[in-house]
């Protein structure tokens, strides 16, 4: 399969309706709902920036603006960007809503339309392991960071006690939905998505894979946050929200450096 042929079924993927109602349902106006889930993401996103002054931020593969809303409620500048056009439109919607103060933008995380030294922040989530260059795409949200800029990578990796059921689900649907099980929306990748899955170099989340790119990439001082208020939230969820009994196997990262 060619890598172009990759990345069109990948995006093809991503621009269908059924897979960004599954998402948004899971995560924007689900789980990143809960007030207590919420706060905490709120908490641990402040503390990777350390600043109290207004920042520039880029947040990359941004889906239905996730993310981008919480760095937006935290008073920063956001520019959400994404290669589906149908997330996009579909975050729009969610940000006039919401009347949250992030800007959009359709691009390729790969290859990014910013002039170099753009943006105080570039962040991501879940966003590496789905793409084919990986370590270019670092390399790219390095280039669009400020001297002295934050880099903020943000996944979810298997547990090594993890069974083997729930590694096979998170690396055939993580790169496109999370497996919605939230609400009422439930979606599988069809068989050429799987098909280009197993063309991705990373295929599952690893988080000292990540730090590895990273630092190859030129960013230093990387560190590891401390996710246990996140965890505490999602483990006191786990009894009302059924989805997340199978996360109890998943472990939350953030990974942040400096350029």
């Amino acid at each position: 399969m060619m890598v172009s042929e990759v990345k069109h079924i990948i995006r093809n993927g991503w621009n269908d309706k059924e897979v960004v109602e599954s998402y948004i349902n899971n995560t924007t106006i689900g789980l990143f709902e809960e007030p207590g889930y919420r706060r905490a993401w709120l908490s641990v996103l402040a503390g990777t920036v350390q600043r109290v002054t207004r920042l520039k931020v880029l947040d990359v593969g941004c889906g239905p603006g996730t993310i981008a809303m919480l760095w937006s409620e935290l008073n920063h500048t956001v520019c959400g960007l994404d290669f589906s056009r149908q997330m996009l439109e579909a975050a729009g919607k969610i940000i006039k809503q919401k009347k949250a103060g992030v800007s959009l933008i359709e691009g390729d995380a790969e290859f990014l339309p910013f002039d170099n030294e753009s943006f105080d922040v570039v962040s991501g989530r879940l966003v590496l392991f789905t793409l084919q260059h990986p370590g270019h795409a670092v390399r790219e949200w390095r280039r669009v960071l400020k001297p002295g800029g934050v880099m903020v990578i943000i996944g979810e990796e298997a547990l090594a006690s993890a069974p083997g059921r729930i590694v096979r689900w998170w690396e055939r649907l993580a790169s496109f939905s999370e497996s919605n099980r939230y609400g009422k929306y439930s979606w599988q990748p069809p068989a050429e998505c799987d098909a280009a899955i197993n063309h991705l170099p990373l295929r599952a989340d690893r988080q000292e894979i990540i730090r590895v790119l990273m630092e190859a990439a030129g960013i230093d001082n990387i560190t590891s946050i401390d996710m246990a208020e996140i965890i505490a939230e999602r483990q006191g969820l786990s009894d009302s929200v059924p989805c997340l009994k199978d996360y109890k196997w998943l472990k939350p990262y953030i990974l942040v450096g400096w350029k």
